[in-house]
């Protein structure tokens, strides 16, 4: 009786846990039809139902047909760039997982193709696990190649769509211009060679797996590597754990794709991006392929050697991005070191380590990602340059094209009486430019926007003053100086709740003074700003050097939706004001915002609450006129736990210290779109 009550306890709570991560739709759970191909295959298909309303994913989904089944994927973006880009996910992911990453691609102008593995995604879905092959998706994928008519190709490949696009991609280099891998490889075995067990004791083994899956932190804990030689080829992939997640996969009918995809990001999934992953699965008819895509590993054996041979000869541009914080041997520095040491073009490229990333670093760090893609692109192709005929690339390092940048910059402005949200701040510019190659330094832009937008030649328009600094968007050009922006949120409130001045914040790193005036020179980008001019009711934008922060461990304390980051813009008394009476010792004003900052420091951390970045002001560029000290941009995890730390004693009493440091101060609750500033 105490067995069959606790089996139907742990039915209803699987009930209420899909209940609760996938869109209600009575159409989405009805029974689904069997339908059967020429060939005799038994296949379904998820409704169209369990796709409707998903976060962030609003794509048109197309189809090809291969031997009897739709392989689904969404194709956008204009072209015009002349790139085509191939994104490839892994198990148990869909295209859903490159939702962050495709409007930085098609921003870009570039054409963007995310294809869903067979069984995985809106395609089709064989029932039967046994079905599905890994050979089977290798020549899937041509097939899809070659029915698009794809060339050209710019692929991003990671987990199993690494597995098989590197195969193709091996095999078949003249379909790609480039290559880009975020924690994937292609590993070779002998064949017949099984390297993958079942475990000995699966009862045991499945049950604890799905302890850890279900109890995984939802922010994961930043991983500390000891450092180690580099990881044998034969045992770099596999290990024991392996088989047990192969087994879990295929046979605990407790694993969910959503779940399992939530216990490998590095930041905590909403529950509406939990539904979005759960989308294609309202059942377990439909997980036939996401069941079966572990066990594959054991059919590479002999399948592979081509692809990883001609992978060994692929001297086309390739660039690794991998999250950092991925636990599994995927993750290590060793694999990503393989390839980039195996395939010849990986040379002269910026590979990378993305800390705040996990396995699924496209969830993490998605617009990041693509940013870097767009880069690589542009430099890849030889037109790094294109957004200008002006050299911009060196700047930096050669001082002496100062004076043809500012002139260059001068006659393109013509008759501009500069930006009609500030007036620029003459004493700043000449500091900057008596250090011209200097760098890098932050650029922090605090944004407030016109209702509509006010166009400098007084056209007519129904745009929102954001809508029209959406136009603006200088991605390009920044990527050719080598800047790039680190931080990108909307406020949504001031620090009490009171309605904030500011609309939002972004920062942007620059390599130096001369790289910006060089950005400023060039026609296409003074013409582009017009849009800034027009969105922009007022801007204050500082020139900043980060600050090192004291060393601490992150706190593992889970964030939910509510969680934010708080940027202070703050002006220091020169001789910190404390009350009369006082017998605190004569201190400047930083020295006391220094003091506030050690003593709150071990108070936050148990509420998750940390300083992640600290500016120090040099001037303000653009503005009001007014001085700025500092900027700080701090961590909470959500309302509740910021709250708290408000509340704790030791920051009530820390507050005496701030409030003799301080003369002015912006205190803004930014929602980031994404928040990469070093520290």
């Amino acid at each position: 009786m105490k067995k069959a009550l606790t089996l139907i306890v742990l039915v209803m709570l699987l009930v209420l846990t899909l209940s609760s991560v996938v869109a209600q739709d009575d159409t989405c759970f009805a029974e689904l039809d069997v339908m059967i191909t020429s060939n005799g295959v038994e296949f379904v298909r998820t409704p169209d139902a369990c796709f409707e309303n998903l976060l962030d994913w609003d794509y048109e989904t197309q189809y090809v047909e291969i031997d009897g089944l739709r392989q689904a994927y969404v194709d956008v973006g204009s072209g015009e760039s002349g790139e085509t880009i191939l994104l490839l996910h892994g198990q148990p992911s869909w295209s859903y997982l490159y939702r962050k990453m495709i409007p930085v691609l098609v921003e870009e102008g570039h054409r963007v193709i995310a294809m869903d593995h067979l069984g995985l995604g809106r395609s089709d879905k064989p029932i039967d696990p046994d079905y599905y092959s890994y050979v089977g998706h290798v020549e899937r994928l041509e097939t899809f190649i070659e029915d698009l008519e794809l060339e050209g190709i710019t692929p991003f490949v990671q987990d199993w769509g690494s597995l098989i696009g590197l195969q193709v991609i091996g095999t078949n280099p003249e379909w790609f211009d480039r290559l880009l891998v975020g924690n994937g490889f292609l590993p070779t075995f002998p064949a017949g060679e099984t390297v993958s067990e079942p475990p000995a004791n699966p009862r045991i083994t499945r049950n604890l797996y799905h302890t850890n899956v279900i109890n995984a932190p939802a922010q994961q804990v930043t991983l500390v590597r000891e450092e180690t030689n580099q990881v044998d080829i034969d045992t770099s992939l596999i290990d024991e754990s392996f088989g047990i997640w192969t087994d879990y996969a295929l046979n605990d009918e407790r694993f969910r794709p959503e779940v399992f995809i939530e216990s490998y990001t590095y930041f905590d999934l909403s529950s509406e991006e939990e539904a979005g992953y759960a989308a294609p699965f309202p059942s377990r008819t439909t997980m036939g392929g996401a069941r079966a895509f572990p066990g594959l590993f054991n059919e590479l054996g002999g399948v592979t050697d081509s692809g990883w041979a001609g992978l060994g000869e692929f001297d086309k541009p390739f660039l690794t991005i991998w999250g950092d914080n991925d636990s599994g041997n995927i993750g290590h520095p060793s694999i990503q070191q393989m390839l980039i040491d195996h395939i010849p073009g990986s040379d002269g490229w910026d590979h990378t380590r993305l800390e705040e990333a996990g396995h699924y670093l496209q969830d993490d760090q998605g617009e990041e990602i693509a940013r870097r893609m767009n880069e690589f692109i542009a430099k890849s192709s030889g037109n790094d340059d294109m957004v200008t005929s002006n050299d911009t690339s060196n700047v930096c390092e050669n001082p002496s094209s100062a004076a043809a940048i500012m002139e260059a910059m001068v006659n393109n402005a013509g008759d501009d009486d500069g930006p009609s949200f500030g007036e620029t701040n003459t004493e700043q510019l000449m500091r900057m430019l008596q250090a011209p190659t200097e760098g890098p330094f932050y650029m922090v832009n605090l944004i407030k926007y016109h209702e509509l937008a006010v166009y400098p030649d007084g056209r007519e328009t129904d745009q929102t003053g954001r809508e029209a600094n959406a136009l603006y968007s200088p991605t390009e050009f920044l990527t050719a100086i080598g800047a790039r922006p680190v931080f990108i949120g909307d406020v949504t409130s001031g620090v009490t709740g009171e309605e904030s001045t500011w609309d939002s914040v972004a920062i942007v790193q620059y390599p130096c003074p001369l790289a910006l005036f060089s950005m400023n020179a060039i026609p296409e980008f003074q013409e582009r700003a017009v849009y800034k001019d027009a969105g922009l009711e007022e801007s204050t934008i500082m020139v900043t050097h980060i600050r090192s922060l004291d060393e601490f461990e992150l706190p593992n304390v889970a964030p939910d939706e509510t969680a934010f980051e708080l940027m202070q813009v703050v002006r220091y008394n020169d001789e910190a004001q404390y009350a009369d009476g006082s017998d605190e010792p004569m201190r400047t004003g930083q020295e006391a915002m220094d003091l506030y900052a050690d003593l709150i420091l071990e108070a936050g951390l148990v509420y998750g609450v940390y300083p992640k970045a600290r500016l120090e002001v040099q001037g303000v560029y653009i503005g009001d006129g007014q001085d700025w000290s500092e900027a700080w941009v701090y961590y909470a995890p959500s309302q509740e736990a910021f709250d708290a730390f408000l509340a704790d004693p030791i920051v009530i009493e820390a507050q005496y210290h701030r409030d003799a440091a301080l003369d002015d101060a912006y205190e803004l609750i930014v929602d980031p779109t994404f928040s990469m500033i070093p520290n």
